[in-house]
C-alpha cells in the first residue's frame, strides 16, 4: 500500500475555555415532556485554527431550565423580557460562551458543549481564550 505522509492533516484539539460563537441555525422543537425548546447550532471560532467547530445546545422553556434561555438572550443582546423567541431571532447572533467537556454519552465519549453564555455586560475585548494544541490523527483515541 502506497501513501503520501505529507497528506496527514493536523487536527486541532480544542480545549475547554471561552470562545466567540455565531448561531448558524435554530429550530423550535417540542420535548417528549411537552416543553418547547430552541435547538441552536453554534459555530465556535477558535484562534489560530482555520476551521470552526460546531456545538449544539437546547434552550428550553421548562421552568427549571429557563435560566439558560435567559443567559443566551442576554449574551446575544436580545431582550429576554419580551417573552418570545423565534429561530430568526437567533440565527446570525454572536456572543461569547464558556465551552466545557460534557458528560460521557452511552458509548463513553465526551464532547464539548456550552457550559454557560457570557452576558454582554460581562464581555470584554481582552477576554482570555484557550489556545488549541496541534495533534495528528494518530493521537485521536478511536
Amino acid at each position: 500500500m502506497d501513501y503520501n505522509p505529507k497528506q496527514l492533516k493536523k487536527i486541532a484539539t480544542v480545549e475547554p475555555g471561552v470562545y466567540a460563537f455565531t448561531c448558524i441555525d435554530a429550530r423550535e422543537k417540542v420535548s417528549q415532556t411537552g416543553y418547547s425548546y430552541m435547538h441552536v447550532k453554534l459555530e465556535i471560532e477558535v484562534p489560530n485554527v482555520a476551521d470552526p467547530f460546531t456545538v449544539y445546545d437546547r434552550l428550553s422553556i421548562h421552568p427549571k431550565a429557563l435560566w439558560r434561555l435567559e443567559h443566551f438572550c442576554k449574551c446575544v443582546g436580545r431582550d429576554f423580557d419580551i417573552g418570545k423567541l423565534l429561530p430568526e431571532d437567533c440565527i446570525g447572533k454572536t456572543g461569547l460562551a464558556e465551552v466545557v467537556q460534557g458528560k460521557p454519552n452511552d458509548q463513553g465519549k465526551r464532547f464539548l458543549e456550552i457550559g454557560k453564555y457570557i452576558e454582554k455586560s460581562e464581555q470584554t475585548q481582552d477576554k482570555p481564550v484557550e489556545k488549541p494544541t496541534e495533534t495528528t490523527e494518530d493521537d485521536i483515541p478511536f
